[in-house]
């Protein structure tokens, strides 16, 4: 049978073990869905600011892009795009970053409505992307033009994911790490706990195997129990203590036992050693006599097995009337 401490090793290590897996699992989960969502945040943003810095002026659409906007669209090796394109699909603004490459026009999705996707760049890289579409009004229209001309745009933004990559991958290494580090502390330290625990219930044990029917008068001292050990301790105790007073019994009877069957086997060695050392001296009641005192031992012994059976409660009780002067 499999011992309490191995058993609640195995079951402590896995339900620890699981725990923390769970938890780190969970932050992992957590800190990508945040990192993901500032980077959402960070393309909106992004959207939100191309959007009002585009304007319409006597029909032709104009960008009011500063230096230090642009820098953040920098041509060559970047990470970070836009494209504009009108409402019939052609290009009107692409970032300097695209370089003679474009990105693909994306569907309709409805005026002033978002939607995040995640594409490929045109350098092969995978990406995360914001698509918007907004329109412009020109607020002093020429005169071929309505009072209220309005321009729509489909406007994309996309940022490269390397950087969120590597961040996560990082991540990944570090939850990795921090759960084989948890998991060899949980190994090391729950059978250590475990021992320590469980040490109260081994000295009981270790007492219990020691008692033997010499030592009946000994006692588990309950004070120095812990809380959930102490009823045992009182059950070992009275335990000793009824089998102290049935052994002091079974003495004792032995005892009364030797005592009475001292007596009339004494009588019957007295009598064969007369009847063999002086023969023609033998009494003519010898016989009479020895089994008269056989009858007496085999009463004895008859009374000795009726307080057996009475002590194993193999006597049954039976009532009756009886007439108390014959008796």
């Amino acid at each position: 049978m499999t011992s309490i401490r191995r058993q609640l090793t195995r079951e402590l290590v896995a339900t620890l073990a699981v725990l923390a897996s769970a938890g780190l699992i969970g932050i992992y989960v957590l800190v990508r869905h945040h990192l993901r969502a500032s980077l959402d945040d960070a393309l909106r943003a992004r959207a939100i600011s191309i959007a009002s810095l585009t304007e319409l002026e006597d029909g032709a659409i104009s960008f009011d892009f500063s230096t230090e906007f642009l820098a953040d669209y920098p041509a060559g090796k970047a990470r970070n795009f836009f494209e504009l394109w009108d409402d019939h699909g052609g290009v009107v603004k692409k970032s300097p970053s695209l370089g003679e490459a474009e990105l693909s026009p994306p569907e309709k999705i409805g005026e002033g409505n978002m939607r995040y996707s995640a594409i490929v760049l045109p350098n092969g890289r995978p990406g995360r992307a914001i698509q918007m579409e907004f329109a412009v009004s020109d607020s002093e229209p020429p005169r071929s033009e309505p009072p209220t001309a309005r321009r729509s745009l489909d406007l994309m933004v996309v940022t490269d994911n390397d950087e969120l990559d590597e961040i996560l991958h990082q991540l990944s290494l570090a939850v990795f790490a921090c759960g084989g580090l948890l998991l060899a502390g949980i190994f090391f330290v729950v059978p250590h706990v475990l021992r320590r625990g469980l040490q109260p219930l081994e000295e009981l044990a270790q007492q219990t195997e020691r008692i033997d029917a010499g030592s009946l008068g000994r006692r588990f001292s309950t004070d120095r129990l812990p809380r959930e050990l102490e009823p045992v301790g009182r059950r070992l105790n009275d335990l000793l203590q009824r089998l102290e007073i049935s052994f002091e019994r079974e003495r004792r009877f032995s005892a009364d036992l030797a005592h009475e069957l001292r007596t009339p086997l004494a009588e019957l060695r007295s009598m064969a050693e007369c009847a063999l050392k002086w023969p023609e001296t033998r009494p003519a009641n010898l016989d009479e006599e020895t089994l008269a005192i056989a009858r007496q031992m085999e009463a004895l012994v008859d009374r000795l097995l009726t307080l057996t059976r009475g002590d194993r409660d193999g006597l049954v009780a039976v009532l009756k009337p009886v007439d108390i002067g014959a008796l």
